[in-house]
């Protein structure tokens, strides 16, 4: 079937049977809307690559209420009009591509999956639909014994929470890339594959090696660890901060002033870390340790057999 498609750029989908009330504000999205009007059936989609592209896989719902709001610009004064929708959940669906139509997306040969079929032919998958990852950790007890739990909430406001028991499957370190990556894709696609977990995983890494470099050569380890799907919490990290906030306040009760003693507290800091974690004065040196020393994390790229085994020790969605 053929569907209108309603992109969306925040990872927010009701789950099946459940429901979601969306603000929407573009002129796309409310010409879409008013096109359908109550009670008709659309395709959510996520809006992926910073809002370049549509990923193939979303949300059957159904309009159930539209409502108008006016808006009030805090600069211009201007006002402005807003559809505020609620949407139930019918199904997870895939579309086999994307066309214009009169200034609409159309959603073509659009098709329900069955998440708990796909398990059964070893396509596992993770939903994000009715909830949204708000963080994780990771557990290394031994190797046979590793732990990913995720938190967040859903939409009633409850926490949720998934698990999964990956010893024997990966390493500690490729461990906590996973527990990362699961939570950056569940954000930005609302349903992790194994093909976009292999692609997080290579997206993660890359901005952690990259908060090394620009850490390294502007001199600010405040920034180590911090990529866009959030903060990372580990060792190197934590010392970055204790370190900075402990020298800061060394020079500041040693007269300093504040530019001034926030320069050398910096720099006092990345020579502590890397003479601590021996992480090397070369930068190649200080990125390739600091992310696996440091910050506990892999870049090797796992197989996909591997990640659908992975994804097989996590239940569908924390509801399952």
């Amino acid at each position: 079937m053929n569907l209108l498609a309603l992109p969306v750029g925040n990872g927010i989908f009701p789950r099946r049977g459940g429901s979601v009330r969306g603000l929407f504000l573009d002129a796309f999205s409310l010409r879409t809307l008013a096109q359908l009007g109550r009670g008709a059936v659309a395709f959510l989609v996520p809006l992926t690559l910073g809002g370049q592209a549509l990923y193939p896989a979303g949300m059957l719902v159904r309009i159930e209420d539209l409502e108008k709001a006016e808006t009030m610009d805090a600069v211009t004064w201007s006002k402005g009009e807003v559809l505020v929708a609620r949407l139930t959940g019918l199904a997870h669906a895939r579309a086999k591509r994307f066309v214009a139509e009169r200034r609409f997306i159309v959603a073509e040969d659009v098709e329900e999956l069955d998440l708990n079929r796909l398990r059964s032919l070893n396509q596992p998958v993770i939903s994000g639909a009715g909830w949204q990852p708000q963080g994780g950790y990771t557990e290394p007890r031994s190797l046979k014994d590793i732990t990913i739990t995720i938190y967040g909430n859903d939409f009633e406001g409850h926490q949720v929470e998934i698990r999964g028991q990956v010893g024997g499957l990966v390493t500690p370190e490729q461990a906590h890339t996973v527990e990362h990556a699961i939570i950056r894709i569940l954000r930005e696609c609302g349903i992790c594959t194994p093909k976009n977990l292999a692609w997080a995983m290579k997206e993660e890494t890359t901005e952690l090696k990259q908060s090394l470099a620009w850490g390294l050569e502007f001199k600010l380890p405040e920034i180590l660890g911090q990529t866009s799907s959030g903060y990372c919490g580990n060792p190197m990290t934590n010392l970055a901060h204790f370190y900075l906030g402990q020298e800061l306040a060394r020079f500041l009760q040693e007269g300093e002033i504040l530019p001034m003693a926030l320069e050398r507290a910096r720099s006092r800091t990345l020579a502590r870390l890397t003479r601590e974690l021996d992480l090397g004065s070369q930068p190649e040196v200080f990125m390739l340790r600091g992310l696996k020393l440091g910050m506990l994390h892999d870049d090797s790229e796992l197989l996909q057999r591997t990640l659908r085994r992975v994804l097989s020790r996590f239940p569908t969605d924390p509801w399952s």
